[in-house]
């Protein structure tokens, strides 16, 4: 959940908002659009603690995941398509691999490691890459692309990568 009290963000005299107050609930998806230098940026940055507000607070609960593309993403990955979105998420590589040092000492009927595949089933480990697949298909990659280095893709395409793996 995210809730936002009162704020507002000036530089100098120029305001961008004034005393904002909203909540976005768990499960609610939010688009933002707006003019250019409208203040989308500089909100997320509040929301996501980048900068200081100039009043009010934006409180983001420690289990909301915020996704979020910047205008002018720079984008460094040595994955191929479907790896960075399969495999890009540290949450879920980190849960992966302490599954697997579990499995090693044969702690795989211990609570902990129960605990573990509950979370990597709610953040959807299960089913990463048949979804994957889906979205890149839907953001016009083709088959062919999925093991390709995301180096060796255009800005534009970085992009659609980035977002799907938003998505």
């Amino acid at each position: 959940m995210v809730t936002i009290t009162n704020l507002s963000k000036n530089y100098g005299k120029k305001i961008l908002f004034k005393n904002i107050s909203l909540n976005i609930n768990r499960q609610e998806k939010i688009g933002l659009i707006g003019p250019n230098g409208s203040g989308k940026s500089t909100l997320f940055s509040l929301i996501l603690q980048e900068i200081e507000p100039s009043q009010g607070e934006a409180r983001v609960n420690k289990d909301t995941y915020i996704g979020y593309l910047p205008q002018e993403a720079s984008f460094k990955s040595e994955r191929t398509v479907l790896g960075e979105l399969t495999e890009g998420d540290d949450l879920i590589m980190r849960l992966k691999r302490e599954k697997e040092e579990l499995e090693e000492k044969n702690q795989a009927g211990s609570k902990h490691y129960g605990e573990i595949l509950h979370r990597l089933e709610a953040l959807g480990y299960f089913e990463l890459e048949p979804k994957a697949k889906k979205i890149l298909m839907g953001l016009g990659f083709k088959e062919k692309d999925f093991n390709r280095s995301i180096a060796q893709l255009s800005g534009g395409w970085q992009m659609r990568c980035l977002l799907g793996k938003l998505l």
